[in-house]
């Protein structure tokens, strides 16, 4: 709204004729200074409060209202006498029993308060205008009314704390489970950071997953935490757990911007960068982080464009028996050869496609370039299975299993040499919608392995009611076997149990001569690792897999 008064009372603000100008005006009309006591006001509000003149003027509206502070006009008087600034509310008097419209406007060193019945018209007005300040969803303040904010305190000098908060995971619920449930946790979420603040703190949403903190002060690492804890603690919506995957970036105004824009754009860079460490702890922006974010960007573009122009490319690592030290497999891996830098691995951009939403078209490209690649090998009499590792956005997307179904058709491959990995955490983020999956798999004929087993929560109860038919036991606790006795006693259940229920096993990470002997004492079943053979491209490894075609004993292969 306008700072400016109405120019009739602007005019005579210090004139004699003002009590019958306000009595005229027939509004509820009180001008009272800093410290809230009243030196004038209309006959309109003297019948609305039942008062005598003598009873209100030099005294506050505390002394003769005593629930005044919790009323719904309080706070925007009260932000008018601090800031400075022209506000107003659309609220329902107790004493009158109707909706009033006050406006409050800053003059000399003082208030003027202005009210009057809210007419259909008026009120249907104020709403518009709150509305374009509200998200529409949540009712928190938004993006522009932010901006407003933000101006404010920057025109009056004063130092605050701007946190952008993000929810990394809501793009995931709504994928998951829907639009309506994604809805629901953004309410819930945005509730509990509202009731963490404190007066003169505000939480703004100003995009779907992303939220802001305004604090006074630059020196407020409690507040921060408070609200970030109130962030952090997982819904529970439905009966199912979710983790918001919060993340949190901080800048410092005006030190790191004079306006919304350029704060939002630095804690931005915080957040990124706080998503990257996968750290809990807010980032506090540095102007160093520029640079990291130009460097973000860029790299975002070429793998894009690697997706787009096939510049990824499967690599295969060979998979051995442990009774005869022959090729039994391979797992596909991708890799990318960048024109700068070679050849790079996942660690450096799946990531990146992650957070631009191209997991479902990468493994689209992965099923279609592993299923090239076994047609070419059966073409050289080399029928091996090959596993690939597929995104929890395929595993809990029913239309999976008629892609994968049209790509065998398509690249005529006999659906027992095609192996899925799944990873055990992905498919506990929604089990019932990945078994339904995993046996739709599975009536096709495709093979599936549990992946890095033992890194997750899962459970062997879990297991029975996924038809998978191997377990992969992750590297981490194959590489410890041979120093540490309880990693080797754990790898000795692992597969203990996995061959009680029917399942083959298949050890990664296998590098030693030592840990291969010990593999084989345990009875596991296939090993893969640098031990053994090292990823290669196609043509190396059907050269490689023709050599080490037949079993060969144990004693015929050293490391």
């Amino acid at each position: 709204m306008k700072d400016e008064l109405p120019s009739g009372i602007k005019s005579s603000l210090h004139s004699h004729e003002l009590v019958d100008l306000l009595d005229a005006a027939g509004e509820l009309v009180v001008f009272a200074d800093r410290d809230w006591v009243i030196w004038a006001c209309s006959e309109a509000y003297l019948q609305h409060t039942g008062l005598t003149r003598q009873q209100v003027i030099g005294h506050t509206p505390f002394s003769y209202l005593p629930t005044f502070d919790r009323s719904v006009f309080y706070e925007p008087i009260e932000r008018c006498r601090t800031s400075r600034r022209a506000t107003a509310t659309l609220g329902y008097s107790t004493l009158t029993g109707r909706c009033m419209l006050m406006r409050v406007y800053p003059v000399n060193d003082g208030m003027l308060l202005l009210a009057n019945d809210a007419s259909e018209s008026v009120i249907r007005q104020y709403q518009l205008a709150q509305v374009a300040l509200e998200d529409s969803l949540t009712r928190l303040p938004n993006k522009l009314a932010l901006g407003q904010e933000v101006d404010e305190w920057v025109r009056q000098g004063r130092e605050f704390t701007f946190t952008t908060i993000r929810a990394g995971n809501l793009r995931s619920i709504s994928d998951l489970h829907g639009a309506a449930l994604c809805d629901l946790a953004t309410i819930e979420l945005a509730s509990r950071l509202q009731l963490a603040t404190v007066p003169g703190e505000q939480v703004y949403q100003i995009t779907y997953d992303e939220f802001v903190h305004l604090c006074p002060g630059i020196e407020s690492p409690d507040r921060t935490a408070a609200v970030l804890a109130a962030a952090k603690q997982p819904l529970v919506l439905k009966g199912t757990l979710f983790d918001m995957g919060i993340a949190a970036g901080i800048a410092k105004g005006p030190e790191h911007g004079e306006n919304a824009d350029e704060l939002h754009m630095r804690a931005s860079m915080a957040v990124s960068e706080a998503e990257r460490m996968k750290t809990a702890a807010p980032v506090v922006y540095v102007p160093s982080l520029e640079a990291t974010l130009r460097s973000k960007t860029q790299l975002e573009g070429e793998v894009k464009e690697a997706l787009a122009n096939g510049g990824f490319t499967l690599f295969l690592q060979p998979k051995a028996s442990l009774a005869g030290m022959h090729v039994t497999g391979a797992e596909a891996l991708i890799r990318w050869h960048h024109r700068d830098k070679g050849w790079v691995g996942p660690a450096d951009f799946l990531g990146v496609l992650e957070g631009c939403g191209l997991m479902r078209e990468l493994d689209n490209w992965v099923i279609g370039a592993a299923l090239q690649q076994i047609r070419v090998l059966s073409t050289q009499g080399l029928n091996l299975p090959v596993s690939i590792n597929l995104s929890v956005h395929s595993l809990t997307d029913t239309g999976i299993v008629s892609r994968i179904r049209e790509g065998l058709r398509a690249h005529d491959v006999a659906p027992c040499l095609l192996d899925i990995e799944i990873h055990e955490g992905g498919v506990m983020r929604d089990v019932e919608t990945s078994i339904r999956v995993l046996h739709g798999l599975h009536e096709l004929g495709v093979g599936l392995s549990i992946d890095d087993f033992g890194t997750g929560y899962s459970s062997f109860a879990y297991l029975t009611r996924f038809p998978i038919q191997t377990l992969k036991i992750d590297r981490s606790f194959v590489l410890d076997m041979a120093e540490s006795k309880a990693s080797g006693r754990v790898v000795a259940g692992m597969v203990k149990l996995a061959h009680s229920i029917g399942l083959k096993v298949v050890a990664e990470g296998a590098e030693s001569s030592a840990q291969i002997a010990m593999l084989r004492r345990f009875h596991c079943d296939e090993i893969q690792g640098y031990g053994y053979a090292r990823p290669m491209p196609l043509e190396a490894f059907a050269g490689f897999a023709l050599a080490n075609a037949t079993p060969r004993g144990p004693s015929a292969f050293t490391v």
